[in-house]
């Protein structure tokens, strides 16, 4: 069945992107939050996972960007509790290992899409914005 979006979520234009940021990646965001704000939306950050829990929780959000790392934050993990959260929130996991493992796993979790990282900021944006430009889609 197709329906058109929550209007709480159209009214909210925030994507939240959870990522551990190196200094090196400020670049990255000031690309990422340009172009977003182009479009209509704005960017919201989180560098830990309870931060991006709460975010989640308080809810109103247009979607979400899980940049998974070994070392920090797991994106399937985080996307375990936030489907807990918001079974319908749009969101994307973006990992430096695309294995076929790891995309069934996230599509059993309803994401959108999952990305390999490194990704460019106008690739990222343009994935997220077409998407959240859709009506959504529920069983």
């Amino acid at each position: 069945m197709l329906v058109s979006p929550d209007p709480h979520r159209q009214a909210n234009r925030e994507v939240l992107v959870v990522i551990r940021c190196q200094t090196e990646e400020t670049t990255w965001f000031e690309g990422v939050a340009a172009d977003l704000n182009a479009v209509g939306l704005s960017m919201a950050r989180s560098d830990s996972f309870e931060e991006a829990i709460h975010r989640v929780e308080q809810g109103g959000l247009a979607g979400a960007a899980l940049f998974g790392d070994a070392t920090y934050i797991d994106g399937l993990s985080l996307m375990r509790f936030i489907r807990s959260i918001d079974r319908w929130l749009p969101a994307w996991l973006v990992v430096a290992d695309v294995s076929p493992r790891t995309v069934r796993a996230a599509f059993e979790l309803r994401v959108n899409g999952v990305m390999n990282r490194p990704v460019a900021p106008g690739a990222f944006c343009r994935t997220l914005t077409k998407a959240l430009s859709r009506p959504v889609q529920l069983e």
